[in-house]
């Protein structure tokens, strides 16, 4: 079988077949003999049908078993040697026994590039600053971890947050629906009497008042829910929770062996953590921004479609969490394009960074498989061989994460690499080639561009056969 590559741009190939009569006669032969062994044809013994009836009756079903087999064949054989990205399609020529059998797969591939200029970029650093009161604010947090419900003092009375032990007796005009003599009531927050709540409020112990109330929708009982009702109340004793004040004694109760000022340093630390991470993401997006600007390459439509449905699904799943209901979501033209240009963006950013990664020989490891599907267990409270087994099935799935992972680890190194904004720009090392114009452009292929040994291409399911296929369109951006 000979084959032909034709390139159509950075990201597609259209690859030509020709298969000899020759070929096409021994397919062909070869297939009505197993047709002849298992088909049974009135007048005719079982293995004895005749070539010419089998041709009059089974002709397109060889010429398409035939066909699907040396399109299979054909696909096989060039596949590896291609960095695929969505569906062939495939586009039948002539078919002939007598001078043989043509055809074609046009399909997109990722484009072979070479990444220049992104080291030693300029990136600029938020200021990371921890104030004193956002430190004492967490503090007051990690203190309420240990607060204690205690008696409010004697000249209290009932307010938000106090917990109010009194009588409670609910009349529906003559009929008691209920009576407690001594329970207690979360003021603005309790489960059972909400509604009832509002009339302790005010009253100190001893105190007393009757009313008409409402309970809440929100309450657990189920013979109260929602309904107005006559109350009579009485207090008999007032509780608060009480947060300690800073002590060794407490912060070793928390867990931290150096005292108080461990604590602190631990909070601070808390306090910090993110503000830094925040700050380290705005920087990596800046770097990554400049070097997608500074690359407008061709991408696949179909690595930008999949994107593109990718943040349509975001956007539902956000737009459901939010609590509106999922027909409400604006997916129209304006917001379409807008998820479009993000699509675009993306798209360009993740074949960059895996550019760069085969330049700088970045890999994942096993054990950066590994330490990924923990985190994903701890973020789900699940185990990790069951988070492992259901990427595992997911087709796709396993690539999908070894290809972030690729990312992020790439970002990372060239965030190594940038300087802080002001600062003079290295010196370039030695071993660097001569300064060009800063572009990205497709390597110049030999007659075939082959994957690069760094990344193995997946195996695709081989296309089948379709008269008059083309490619869908779509202009890049």
């Amino acid at each position: 079988m000979k084959t032909q590559v034709e390139r159509l741009g950075d990201v597609t190939r259209r690859i030509h077949f020709e298969v000899s009569a020759e070929r096409i006669r021994s397919e062909m032969d070869a297939s009505y003999r197993k047709l002849k062994g298992r088909v049974r044809l009135p007048g005719f013994r079982p293995g004895k049908v005749p070539r010419e009836v089998l041709e009059l009756r089974y002709s397109r079903q060889v010429r398409a078993e035939v066909v699907s087999s040396l399109v299979q064949e054909g696909w096989e054989e060039v596949q590896p040697d291609l960095r695929v990205q969505g569906r062939p399609q495939v586009e039948e020529g002539s078919f002939d026994p007598g001078t043989g059998f043509t055809f074609t797969i046009t399909v997109e591939v990722k484009p072979d590039l070479q990444v220049e200029d992104y080291r030693g970029l300029e990136v600029t650093w938020p200021e990371v600053e921890v104030s004193q009161d956002q430190v004492e604010a967490a503090l007051r947090k990690r203190l309420e971890q240990a607060s204690r419900i205690v008696e409010a003092p004697a000249d209290a009375v009932v307010g938000p947050g106090h917990i109010a032990i009194a009588e409670v007796l609910l009349k529906d005009g003559e009929e008691e629906v209920a009576h407690e003599i001594g329970t207690a009531v979360r003021i603005g927050q309790d489960p059972y009497l909400p509604g009832v709540d509002d009339l302790l409020q005010g009253l100190a112990r001893g105190g007393e008042r009757e009313g008409e109330v409402r309970i809440h929708d929100t309450s657990e009982l189920e013979s109260l829910k929602g309904r107005t009702l006559q109350a009579y109340v009485k207090i008999h004793d007032i509780h608060e929770t009480r947060a300690p004040e800073l002590s060794d004694e407490v912060a070793r109760e928390l867990g931290f062996e150096g005292g108080a000022s461990a604590l602190r340093d631990a909070v601070r630390e808390e306090v910090r953590r993110p503000l830094e991470e925040r700050a380290r993401h705005t920087a990596r997006q800046s770097l990554l921004r400049q070097i997608v600007d500074a690359h407008p390459i061709e991408v696949p439509k179909s690595q930008w479609d999949q994107q593109t449905e990718l943040l349509v699904l975001e956007r539902k799943v956000l737009h459901q969490y939010a609590g509106h209901a999922p027909g409400t979501l604006d997916l129209g033209p304006e917001v379409m394009a807008q998820i479009r240009d993000r699509a675009l963006y993306a798209t360009r950013a993740s074949l960059l960074l895996e550019a760069i990664a085969g330049q700088e020989g970045i890999t994942v490891s096993e054990d950066d498989m590994e330490r990924a599907y923990q985190r994903i267990a701890d973020e789900r409270g699940q185990r990790v061989e069951a988070i492992k087994g259901y990427l595992q099935r997911e087709e796709g799935a396993v690539d999908t994460l070894r290809l972030r992972l690729l990312e992020e680890k790439s970002l990372d190194w060239l965030l190594e690499q940038a300087r802080p904004k002001g600062d003079a720009p290295a010196a370039e090392p030695p071993a660097e080639a001569p300064e060009k114009k800063r572009a990205t452009r497709a390597k110049k292929p030999a007659p075939e561009a082959a994957a690069p040994e760094a990344e193995a291409p997946r195996k695709k399911r081989a296309p089948r056969a379709k008269k008059a296929a083309t490619e869908p369109e779509g202009g890049q951006e």
